[in-house]
């Protein structure tokens, strides 16, 4: 038999499922979005429809660089290898959830795939590939945090959360 909390946490989760249902519509967008905008940067995400989004690698070497390139960028991105799959279908696995905004996706995205192409594991791909995605906000809240950067008078980084990494992708 499970153990209470388990049994408790289950009863929870389905409680929020009926008294918010919009939340599987929003997981459901989330992830599409982050499949697409992973495959614009360059990406082989495959066919996965679940909030669970593989990012195909292929050598566990290669997805280990990946995985602390994405880290290193803010993105937590696990990497999976033997034994966890087969030799040579090596990933990175990123989740979607329903409380991520739609920038911090496609940020994510964008920030896995410039990773992958520092580690020479994606093809270039320009920033307007995204369009359409939330690519122009993107661009506009660097610029924004910029300047809110200079106008403290410092080069500390923004210290606001951003959804990055423990936000589940």
């Amino acid at each position: 038999a499970p153990p209470p909390p388990a049994i408790g946490a289950a009863l929870a989760a389905l409680a929020i499922l009926d008294t918010e249902p919009q939340l599987v519509n929003r997981l459901q967008a989330n992830s599409a979005l982050l499949r697409r905008s992973l495959s614009a940067a360059g990406l082989t995400v495959g066919t996965s429809t679940t909030q669970v989004v593989p990012v195909h690698v292929g050598e566990a070497e290669a997805t280990m660089e990946l995985c602390e390139l994405a880290l290193e960028k803010g993105v937590f991105a696990q990497g999976i290898r033997p034994p966890t799959v087969p030799e040579g279908s090596c990933r990175l696995r990123l989740t979607a959830m329903a409380t991520h905004r739609t920038e911090d996706l496609v940020a994510a995205a964008h920030m896995v795939g410039v990773a992958a192409r520092e580690a020479s594991l994606a093809a270039a791909q320009p920033l307007a590939a995204c369009r359409g995605d939330g690519a122009r906000r993107l661009r506009h809240r660097h610029r924004h945090r910029g300047r809110q950067d200079r106008r403290r008078g410092d080069d500390r980084p923004d210290p606001r959360p951003r959804g990055k990494a423990g936000g589940g992708l």
